[in-house]
């Protein structure tokens, strides 16, 4: 969104969101903050504009969410809507269960049948550029 500065592109991606909220509130059960953000990228073919869309949110947008964030707390996500390059992703997404949640996943799913980008030891498979899943080594 050219021509915006940082603080207006926030204020303008968290108006949708947070209307959402109020209306229904059931929808983010977790959530103990009425600020939300929800960055989005062009739809449409790919331009370099789209191209760069997720480098922006994961680089730029991320880093001032979190700044923002309360001391010793953690932003929260949408797991469908969830960037998988995010740094240190497990905290971000899971924050302190996630160790628990790793231990129930190599009890229940000893075979890594069930895999998303962003979900629990997600980090033992990665996708080929074909789109093939494969372990990681």
């Amino acid at each position: 969104m050219p021509g915006l500065s940082l603080p207006a592109l926030l204020v303008t991606l968290a108006i949708i969101p947070l209307a959402i909220w109020l209306r229904y509130p059931l929808s983010f059960p977790s959530s103990s903050s009425l600020f939300l953000a929800s960055p989005m990228t062009p739809a449409g073919p790919h331009t370099q504009q789209s191209l760069a869309g997720p480098t922006l949110m994961t680089e730029v947008l991320v880093p001032e969410l979190d700044a923002l964030s309360l001391p010793g707390e953690s932003s929260s996500a949408y797991l469908n809507e969830a960037d998988s390059s995010t740094p240190h992703w497990q905290k971000a997404f899971y924050g302190a269960p996630y160790t628990r949640l790793h231990t129930m996943k190599e009890k229940y799913d000893p075979e890594q049948v069930f895999y998303g980008r962003t979900a629990v030891e997600s980090e033992r498979r990665f996708e080929k550029a074909d789109g093939r899943l494969c372990q990681a080594a």
